[in-house]
C-alpha cells in the first residue's frame, strides 16, 4: 500500500511532511494490503464498523501511519493513538516524530514533523450544514460575526477555513474538543493564517504557524 501523494511544508521554521492518501476507487486488494498492517486489536475494532465509509476511513488512516511509523523505524503506539482519540501525539523525547491524522469524505491526511506539535484537518466544505448557526455557537464572536455577514457560498467557505483552523489548533495542543473554540481566534486568513493573542496567555499565539491549503473537490487542509 502507498501512503499516497506526499508534500514537504515549511510552516514558520519548522518542516512538516504531509501525505495526502484518496479513497476514492478503494479496492479490495488495495484494502487488504492495509489489512495486514493493522494489530491484532486495530482488526477487531476495523471489524466492528458498519459504515463502510468509516471503515475505509479507519482502515487507510491507521495503515498509513503505520507505514510511515515503520519506515522512520519508530514505534508507532504513541504517535498512532491519534486514529482513535483524535488528539495530538505529545511527547517530551523531541527526537520522536509528532504524528496527526485527519479524514474527510474521500481523503485521509498525515502529518508528521520532528520540530514540535503539530495538528492537521481536512474537510469537504460541499456538504450541507447551517454554517451561521454553527459558528453562533462554537467560535468566537468576532468569527461568528464575519461567517454572519458573508453570503451564501462564501459564508461556508469562512466557516470551514476557521473550524480547520481551530481543529488543526486544539489537535496540536492535544486537548481535542475538550478546549473550547470560542476561547481563542484567527486574524488574517491567508495562506499563513494568524492566531490572535489571548488577553490571559499573550505569548502562546507566538509558539504556533499555520498553512493552508485548499485542494482539489474543495477539501480544505490545514
Amino acid at each position: 500500500m502507498s501512503p499516497g501523494k506526499e508534500g514537504s511544508i515549511c510552516v514558520g521554521h519548522a518542516q512538516v511532511q504531509v501525505w495526502l492518501v484518496p479513497l476514492d476507487g478503494l479496492t479490495d486488494s488495495v484494502r487488504s494490503a492495509c489489512s495486514a498492517w493493522l494489530a491484532p486489536a486495530e482488526a477487531e475494532r476495523y471489524g466492528r464498523f458498519i459504515q463502510a465509509e468509516a471503515r475505509d476511513q479507519f482502515l487507510v488512516a491507521r495503515a498509513c501511519c503505520e507505514q510511515r511509523c515503520t519506515a522512520i523505524r519508530v514505534s508507532a503506539d504513541r504517535p498512532c493513538n491519534s486514529v482513535q482519540t483524535g488528539l495530538a501525539p505529545l511527547s517530551e523525547n523531541r527526537d520522536t516524530p509528532q504524528f496527526n491524522l485527519s479524514h474527510t469524505r474521500g481523503l485521509v491526511a498525515l502529518a508528521i514533523t520532528h520540530e514540535g506539535e503539530v495538528g492537521v484537518d481536512v474537510e469537504d466544505f460541499t456538504r450541507g450544514a447551517d454554517v451561521r448557526a454553527l459558528a453562533g455557537g462554537l467560535f468566537s464572536p468576532a468569527e461568528a460575526a464575519k461567517v454572519d455577514s458573508a453570503s451564501g457560498k462564501a459564508a461556508k467557505e469562512l466557516f470551514f477555513r476557521l473550524w480547520t483552523l481551530k481543529e488543526a489548533y486544539v489537535k496540536a495542543r492535544g486537548a481535542g474538543l475538550s478546549m473550547a473554540l470560542d476561547r481563542f481566534s484567527f486574524g488574517q486568513l491567508g495562506a499563513n493564517p494568524q492566531l490572535l493573542p489571548a488577553s490571559d496567555d499573550e505569548a502562546e499565539a507566538e509558539r504556533w504557524r499555520f498553512f493552508r491549503q485548499r485542494l482539489r473537490r474543495a477539501i480544505s487542509l490545514r
